[in-house]
């Protein structure tokens, strides 16, 4: 701890660390390459003193605490099962995002993994579905799982705010291969609230890799949708 209080860049950066991330955890203003190394070194020469380290004070302890835990070689079943005993250290949408990006994930391993983002989907954990939803985009947008992550969708407590951003991010990817099938669930089937499926079509357009006749033809079904007319 007294470590990353030399790599601090000082009040400015942790008030604007304050207003980026929702917490109720302190931020030392360590910048996230310091963590993900200092993670990275844990890592390979010794894991098990993560185990020491003061969790749920510290935005950096807890997010070097999950990565180590990723970092890690260990067998798939082994590395998911300590990683559901922590989850609940998942205070923020940085903390979880971060992690999804350092994870990796083998082709061989993606079944079992699905049955376990299952599990985190059905907790009704804000930050604990979250990081199921960026699992999902981040491993799953594929022909394969496609109509299981639509029924997953189906399924979710919406309630908070970054399950619904989470959802419509990871509609937004789907969106870029499977836009037929997207503009369906939204507009069709329209299982979604409200309110995610507006911030699905924003999260849309807003992306540079929507190619610009998609971007058009969305901008027409979303006012058809405002107008109630779909």
């Amino acid at each position: 701890m007294d470590y990353y209080h030399t790599l601090s860049s000082g009040e400015k950066f942790i008030q604007f660390s304050y207003k980026m991330i929702p917490t109720h955890l302190k931020i030392m203003g360590v910048k996230t390459p310091w963590i993900k190394k200092t993670a990275k070194t844990i890592a390979k020469l010794d894991k098990d003193c993560i185990f020491t380290y003061p969790l749920n004070q510290y935005y950096e302890i807890n997010y070097t605490f999950l990565l180590v835990l990723i970092y890690q070689k260990q067998a798939i079943e082994e590395k998911l099962a300590t990683l559901w005993k922590y989850l609940d250290y998942l205070d923020n949408w940085a903390i979880c995002d971060g992690c999804v990006l350092a994870f990796h994930l083998d082709n061989k391993d993606k079944d079992l993994a699905y049955h376990w983002i299952v599990k985190c989907l059905q907790t009704n954990k804000e930050f604990v579905v979250r990081f199921g939803l960026v699992m999902l985009l981040k491993f799953y947008v594929n022909h394969e799982y496609m109509d299981k992550i639509f029924n997953l969708l189906k399924n979710l407590n919406y309630s908070d705010y970054y399950v619904s951003m989470g959802c419509a991010w990871l509609l937004s990817v789907c969106y870029l291969n499977f836009a037929d099938a997207v503009e369906k669930f939204l507009f069709i089937d329209k299982i979604l609230p409200h309110n995610v499926t507006c911030m699905t079509i924003q999260k849309c357009l807003d992306s540079y890799r929507v190619p610009k006749d998609r971007k058009n033809s969305l901008k027409k079904l979303k006012k058809l949708y405002l107008n109630q007319e779909l």
